[in-house]
């Protein structure tokens, strides 16, 4: 039997196929990698794909009806395009911190809102925003812990000797008086 015979027969080991992350650029063997919406990730990768999605899209639902019952509209494409610069570095503002924000500075304030200023105020305020809500929730958090316990104080009173004599009532000088 002929030698090539024997190799063309001859099974190879399988070879894996190999992906590569769009996140770290790392290749990975396919079947230890995670297929999520036609790109394979590594699961660690992923899961933190998943927490930054969800970071940016937390609190999203309550931030877009704030500003629509704020300014009667639905946001513009400004707003869009400021909401997004926040969320990005240097600024990593959270959605529910930017709703905050404009709650802090709109309602606790009482600044009027103004058409077609957009949302430049929130990295102005956020700060001072954050400090006020942490300290209302420590508040919170103090009031709802407290219990109040009156404290119970015992006072003896010593009671006054009578001798059992009582002064004598003068009608002669209540007499006088009734004239």
């Amino acid at each position: 039997m002929p030698l090539s015979f024997l190799r063309s027969n001859m099974k190879k080991p399988p070879v894996e196929k190999k992906v590569k992350c769009p996140e770290c650029e790392k290749l990975n063997i396919k079947s230890e990698a995670v297929n999520f919406r036609n790109r394979w990730y590594c699961t660690d990768c992923l899961e933190k794909r998943n927490n930054r999605a969800n970071q940016s899209n937390d609190g999203w639902d309550e931030l877009y009806y704030y500003i629509v019952d704020l300014y009667g509209h639905t946001p513009t494409g400004m707003m869009f395009q400021q909401l997004g610069r926040f969320r990005k570095p240097p600024y990593n503002y959270t959605n529910t911190g930017m709703m905050l924000t404009l709650k802090y500075f709109y309602e606790t304030l009482g600044n009027e809102v103004m058409e077609d200023t957009g949302l430049g105020i929130i990295p102005y305020v956020y700060e001072d925003a954050k400090k006020n809500f942490i300290q209302n929730k420590n508040v919170n958090t103090f009031n709802s812990e407290f219990e109040y316990r009156p404290k119970v104080k015992t006072i003896k009173v010593m009671p006054t000797k009578h001798n059992g004599k009582k002064d004598p009532i003068d009608f002669a000088l209540l007499e006088e008086t009734d004239e």
